[in-house]
């Protein structure tokens, strides 16, 4: 799945689904600089829903992310604001590269914490 046919799909559909299979996370000693993965390519089985207004991933502890508007929008990155649950602002990305057709990577970002997960389309 590319961001393109991701994009054709979900104009479709109402949500998307992808399925992550690695995930690393990373924290961030200041927002804007580099990241110090402190997870790297953990095996993982987790649903990712990415609806028009909203993404929800389903692992040990359901994540909701509400968007607030789209920030980045070119043929291989999609990247949205969003507030959580707890009103904490962050940025969710998909991005694909064609060097890995039907790979995409979700991540989620915000000023400290990386969540950054390897998926496939369902």
């Amino acid at each position: 799945m590319t961001i393109s046919s991701l994009t054709t799909y979900a104009q479709n559909s109402e949500i998307v689904h992808l399925r992550a299979h690695k995930l690393s996370v990373g924290i961030r000693e200041t927002a804007g600089y580099s990241i110090t993965w402190t997870v790297k390519n953990e095996p993982v089985n987790i649903l990712i829903e990415a609806h028009q207004t909203k993404a929800i991933v389903y692992s040990a502890k359901t994540q909701m992310y509400y968007v607030i508007n789209q920030e980045i929008n070119t043929p291989t990155k999609k990247t949205w604001k969003c507030k959580n649950l707890d009103g904490l602002t962050c940025f969710l990305s998909i991005v694909s590269d064609p060097e890995y057709p039907g790979i995409l990577a979700f991540e989620i970002a915000f000023d400290d914490m990386v969540w950054y997960y390897i998926c496939t389309g369902e």
